[in-house]
């Protein structure tokens, strides 16, 4: 009988851990854009013509593509943004290692820098939450192991993110 007087507060507690369950199974779905992977496949690479590198990727509700580019060679990014990929927390990008903050538009966003030194140097969206990379490979080829990444300068994100 007093099993009865405990059924309710234990199908409840049932029922909060197989939400928690679901959620966090699925955590990885929501977060990502229509289902796919939060990260993208591939890291763009820039052709250089003319002694500047184009180069173009793609923005979605979850992620940025990682580019890759060439020390010393000032760079012309087209940042593609298709309709309905840009959101509250992806539509404004913070690039520290350049001292760049760029607000983006439905279409095709142009930035433009020059990397002066090699390493990988991380950007995110102006919450911290959706973060990326451009590699920077040397003059020499190799992509040197810098202790300033810019990371430190990015926001923290809603969840802490870092």
């Amino acid at each position: 009988m007093r099993y009865l007087k405990k059924f309710p507060t234990l199908l409840a507690g049932a029922a909060v851990l197989l939400s928690a369950v679901v959620l966090l199974g699925s955590r990885s779905w929501i977060l990502s854009a229509e289902g796919k992977s939060a990260e993208p496949a591939s890291r763009q690479s820039a052709a250089v013509q003319d002694g500047v590198q184009y180069i173009t990727s793609a923005v979605s509700g979850g992620w940025y593509e990682p580019i890759s580019v060439q020390q010393g060679i000032p760079v012309k990014w087209t940042l593609n943004a298709p309709s309905g990929s840009l959101n509250g927390c992806n539509d404004s990008i913070i690039i520290p290692a350049y001292n760049l903050q760029v607000k983006l538009k439905t279409g095709e966003n142009l930035i433009e820098f020059t990397p002066d030194e090699s390493g990988t140097f991380t950007f995110s969206c102006w919450m911290g939450m959706v973060r990326s990379s451009i590699t920077v490979v040397g003059e020499d080829g190799t992509v040197a192991d810098n202790q300033d990444d810019g990371s430190d300068r990015l926001p923290a994100g809603c969840c802490g993110n870092q």
